[in-house]
């Protein structure tokens, strides 16, 4: 397996990607590629390179990158919103198209946690995605946010919603909140402090409030009957908390056919990146990517 550092850019931003290439890669040959998308707040060193690696060890060509606003990429600091970084997502599937490796006929997408409902929202819109695989995501940002967050909560985050859309309009002064505190999960804080202890830059950090009204009109479900005859996998954990298995099960049950739906039984979110799960879930995923861009 070889690694390049690339860049490519997404609507003015320079976003930062490692382009990983099987060996063997013969000149003139074209492989398969996958778009790697990750979660809340990811970059691309968390989480994505016990995947890249796996596909690319099975032959495929795999990218990583950075979210514009996260990690090496350029961009307003803590800008998460689902329609930019689905934009930055179609423009690395453009980027990968360009490269002289890849077969631009046969590009995939990968996502996990948020990217897990990012991926097959693109595989739903863009009809260059020829095979989708989330896992750990969600159908609908309301309904995920609403049935999780006691009324409490809700209220609190509408009020900051109010508060920041007359800063932004009136001020030019978009509010910022502590990223762990928006995502109100014990679990979640506690595997990024956890993962902080060798990437420091993952705690601490604050992202628009903007977020939240962005992440509530979030609807995969909306738009994945448009993916037609391309196939879609989803993988869920069973004692999923953050991104429950049967609200993500909703979104499998709309998705037209080709579809798999695989279930980790026994399985909480974050332990899915671990051990024998993490290597079942990237086989089911290698396997998956194998059978639909391979042929």
């Amino acid at each position: 397996m070889m690694i390049e550092r690339v860049h490519f850019y997404s609507e003015g931003s320079r976003l930062a990607g490692i382009l990983y290439l099987p060996e063997k890669l013969e000149e003139d040959e074209r492989r398969p590629a996958v778009v790697l998308c990750h979660g809340f707040t990811g970059i691309k060193e968390l989480i994505l390179p016990q995947y890249a690696q796996v596909f690319a060890d099975n032959g495929f060509i795999a990218l990583t990158f950075d979210y514009r606003g996260f990690g090496e990429s350029d961009g307003r600091r803590g800008r998460l919103l689902w329609q930019e970084q689905l934009a930055d997502i179609r423009n690395a599937v453009t980027y990968v198209s360009t490269r002289a490796e890849a077969d631009s006929e046969r590009i995939g997408v990968w996502g996990t946690s948020y990217g897990g409902a990012l991926a097959p929202y693109a595989l739903a819109v863009d009809d260059r995605i020829k095979a989708g695989v989330g896992q750990l995501g969600f159908a609908d940002g309301y309904t995920a946010a609403t049935k999780r967050l006691p009324e409490e909560a809700i209220s609190v985050f509408r009020q900051m919603v109010e508060e920041d859309r007359r800063r932004r309009v009136l001020q030019n002064d978009p509010m910022y909140a502590d990223a762990m505190a928006l995502a109100s999960d014990p679990e979640m804080s506690e595997f990024f402090e956890r993962e902080a202890q060798k990437m420091p830059q993952l705690l601490g950090r604050e992202i628009m409030v903007q977020f939240i009204e962005a992440h509530m009109e979030f609807s995969p479900l909306s738009v994945i009957h448009r993916k037609g005859n391309r196939p879609l996998l989803l993988i869920a954990a069973e004692l999923d908390v953050v991104s429950p298995m049967e609200d993500y099960k909703e979104l499998f049950d709309k998705a037209p056919e080709p579809k798999k739906w695989v279930v980790f039984r026994g399985t909480r979110h974050f332990e899915l990146y671990e051990g024998d799960a993490a290597t079942k879930s990237a086989d089911e995923a290698v396997a998956f990517f194998r059978e639909h861009l391979k042929q």
